[in-house]
């Protein structure tokens, strides 16, 4: 048996599907079934996967009628044989390291959940000063209900599917992700955050994986148009939620509702961000996060938004490649795909 099964829910990435593959082929732990769950593609992505199983046999390929990321990844797990389980979307990529690390994890520590700093590609960013700026820090947590919400949410914030590993158990217990709609925004989330009310968890001081925000649906500026999975029925969380970390619960799910009404204001859709406030009016309590709501929604003009992100990101790219070839900046690692051969 494997040490540790993994998860690739494959829908239209045919592009990026074999680089995926490849960086979990290039881990130093090589003890691992790969279970890719196509989910209805139709641009040739699993063909792909068929081929990488021939050669492989570590990789299993099942296939199923487009039902969303939640179901794909809930029919992987019910085919998970191991004790531990990690994810990974069909565009990113894994340090070499990435299975060790949380293996190691979670195998030495008593939690059911494993997240890990990440590089965001193609910006060569370093994410860790990002999240460390948050107040999010290494270590093992246990939510006891008396946290400061504002930080819980940031915590969680790191947890997205490619750099998180679970004790399987713990993830069948508490329900698998999210998978009534086609949602394909927070349905993660709904999972992490069940598995942090009732486990430990821990973030690892590693920085061994890399988000690739070319293909993702959050990428290229564009701010999501739907509400995440946890803020559009927030009793797929509450139900069940001890009664020391409801209200906890309930004030970082609004925490969330408040970054969203900025991300809608920010992007132009005033009216809408100025709705869903009414709806959640808790939010006012987090003052530093309504005022920035504010500003967006009152003050900030829409072409200098628009402006910002036409111009802003290439010009961080340029600065930052400037900084690294002058010694002012330590690049990140090189990605696993510029070290690992593709197939033809």
């Amino acid at each position: 048996m494997a040490d540790i099964d993994i998860i690739i829910p494959l829908y239209n990435k045919a592009k990026t599907i074999e680089r995926s593959i490849r960086s979990i082929q290039g881990q130093t732990v090589t003890n691992w079934r790969l279970i890719v769950v196509d989910d209805g593609s139709t641009d040739g992505g699993a063909a792909i996967v068929e081929q990488l199983a021939l050669a492989d046999k570590r990789i299993y390929l099942i296939r199923q009628e487009n039902k969303g990321t939640g179901a794909a990844r809930n029919a992987g797990l019910a085919h998970v044989q191991t004790l531990y389980t990690a994810f990974l979307d069909a565009d990113d990529e894994w340090h070499p390291q990435y299975l060790h690390q949380a293996l190691d994890a979670l195998s030495h520590n008593n939690i059911a959940m494993v997240g890990c700093y990440y590089y965001r590609w193609p910006e060569k960013l370093d994410m860790t000063p990002h999240w460390r700026q948050r107040g999010v820090r290494p270590g093992v947590f246990t939510l006891r209900g008396n946290e400061d919400p504002a930080w819980v949410s940031n915590l969680m914030s790191v947890y997205i599917p490619t750099v998180t590993a679970v004790q399987t158990a713990a993830a069948r217990e508490c329900g698998g992700f999210y998978d009534k709609t086609h949602a394909c925004w927070g349905e993660d989330q709904t999972l992490f955050l069940r598995l942090a009310i009732r486990h430990p968890f821990m973030i690892l001081e590693q920085t061994t994986a890399y988000f690739h925000m070319e293909d993702s649906f959050r990428s290229a500026h564009r701010r999501p148009q739907e509400l995440p999975v946890f803020i559009a029925d927030p009793q797929a969380i509450l139900t069940d939620c001890p009664t020391r970390i409801r209200s906890l619960m309930e004030q970082v799910i609004a925490h969330r509702v408040l970054g969203v009404a900025c991300s809608w204001a920010y992007a132009g859709e005033k009216a809408r961000a100025s709705e869903l406030i009414k709806q959640w009016p808790s939010v006012r309590q987090f003052k530093r996060g309504y005022r920035r709501y504010l500003y967006f929604r009152y003050i900030r003009p829409r072409w200098w938004t628009r402006f910002k992100c036409w111009v802003g990101p290439p010009v961080r790219m340029k600065l930052r490649e400037w900084a690294f070839q002058l010694g002012l900046k330590t690049p990140p690692p090189a990605l696993p795909s510029e070290d690992v051969p593709t197939s033809k």
